[in-house]
């Protein structure tokens, strides 16, 4: 299911209609979450997320409390992902970074995006991280302090 969705979003077209049906950003975020999903399907997620989130139309839809939730736990799970390879857990956790700056392009996302705690930690955090590239850190900083102006 996550990959036939990340097929789906990866087309322009589709995705507006797909960030419209509350089932399917639900059905992403329960994958997300979800302790019988594997690895694989957690990427394709948010590689999915990456497409919706890259029209600013889709913002407000995806940036509701359970969505973003799933997000910042996958980002946080070590558990989950302790038998992958570090270069794949990082790539994940880059995605999610990529979905939370597509989204603070948006105003009318940073009072929801704010309001989420572990995601100011998290961002924090990885900000934080002496791995974290210069230009990314910036970004990161940046939605940082807008997030926090929210509060």
């Amino acid at each position: 299911l996550a990959r036939v969705l990340l097929e789906q979003a990866s087309h322009p077209e589709n995705r507006k209609a797909m960030a419209q049906r509350q089932e399917l950003t639900d059905s992403l975020a329960r994958i997300l979450v979800s302790a019988e999903a594997s690895f694989v399907a957690k990427e394709s997620v948010c590689l999915a997320l990456v497409d919706l989130s890259k029209e600013e139309a889709n913002h407000a839809t995806i940036a509701v409390p359970h969505i973003l939730d799933a997000m910042i736990k996958t980002f946080s799970d070590r558990s989950a992902m302790m038998n992958q390879i570090e270069s794949r857990r990082t790539r994940l956790r880059e995605t999610i970074i990529q979905i939370i700056l597509n989204l603070s392009r948006t105003p009318s996302t940073w009072k929801p995006m704010a309001n989420q705690t572990l995601l100011l930690q998290s961002l924090l955090q990885y900000a934080s991280s002496t791995s974290t590239h210069h230009n990314l850190k910036k970004q990161i900083k940046a939605v940082i302090l807008q997030l926090a102006a929210e509060l």
